[in-house]
């Protein structure tokens, strides 16, 4: 799929859908069909977009800088306003009514106002407060912070539970780079590997890789307990997450995996330095099924 430009965001619409939202460096934000290969719903935002996440109703939540916008792709009118900040706007995540934005320097801010942030007693670093990757199950928010530490906050009481780290992750902090469920388990990706929650144990595993990996996604496509990983040398590998075993992987060039994203049809995947060149992956490219 021909984007013309680079992709700051990509996210799959949840369930069997062929759809795509994607946002841009410079404002464009659209919704693309990987059947037709056609931009089917674009606008012209004034700022550059930073990040994107859709919801099971046709909703598309994107971010500028500094605030966060639904568009509703059923029609044509202009973007809801949902939250404006004061702090620069990393990551968002949305479920049901409840939209969170993620902050470069002031924690995690939902949108009834609320804010995510640890109590002074929990002795929290810094480097703690900022979450690249943030991800909703229901209403419990996952959370993976710059200092490789974990926490599931209830949304609703604002409590929060971190999760243990694996020991090499006790000694090198490393930023999360992607968090989400993987039918009901938290998985964190960093760099040099992948942490699954399974019965609350953190399992870390690096699949052997030589290369740095880039992003992940939860990607049912291939199962309901499957993930995919983007590496920086152009890889991407399925991962079970039940027995944290790799079962396909596949080139694609040499270009880093900058962004993933995968629902119960297809896999999505953007690359560094391209020129707006999304790949629409499925399990038969990989041989399966």
């Amino acid at each position: 799929m021909e984007i013309g430009e680079p992709c700051s965001g990509i996210k799959v619409f949840d369930g069997v859908s062929s759809e795509c939202a994607f946002v841009c460096p410079s404002g464009n934000f659209g919704v693309f069909n990987s059947e037709t290969n056609q931009i089917i719903f674009s606008k012209k935002h004034e700022k550059p977009l930073t990040c994107v996440t859709t919801d099971s109703n046709n909703k598309v939540y994107y971010a500028d800088e500094r605030c966060v916008y639904m568009q509703d792709i059923r029609t044509n009118n202009e973007p809801e306003f949902i939250l404006q900040l004061s702090s620069d706007i990393i990551s968002i995540a949305a479920s049901g009514s409840t939209i969170a934005a993620s902050t470069k320097d002031r924690g995690i801010f939902l949108n009834d106002c609320r804010v995510l942030e640890f109590s002074p007693e929990s002795n929290h670093s810094e480097s703690a407060i900022c979450a690249p990757s943030i991800s909703f199950n229901n209403l419990d928010l996952l959370a993976g912070y710059q200092n490789s530490s974990v926490s599931i906050w209830e949304t609703v009481s604002g409590a929060m539970t971190g999760l243990m780290l694996p020991s090499i992750l006790e000694m090198h902090c490393l930023e999360a780079i992607s968090v989400f469920y993987c039918n009901q388990i938290p998985v964190v990706c960093y760099s040099s590997g992948i942490t699954v929650y399974k019965d609350s144990e953190p399992n870390f595993t690096t699949l052997d890789k030589t290369s740095l990996f880039s992003c992940a996604s939860y990607s049912p496509c291939f199962g309901n307990d499957f993930c995919i990983l983007g590496m920086n040398d152009g890889n991407i590998s399925v991962l079970n997450a039940q027995n944290m075993t790799e079962i396909a992987s596949k080139q694609y060039g040499h270009d880093p995996i900058s962004k993933i994203t995968g629902n119960s049809l297809m896999v999505v995947a953007s690359f560094e330095g391209d020129d707006g060149s999304l790949s629409i992956i499925t399990p038969e490219d990989f041989g399966l099924f």
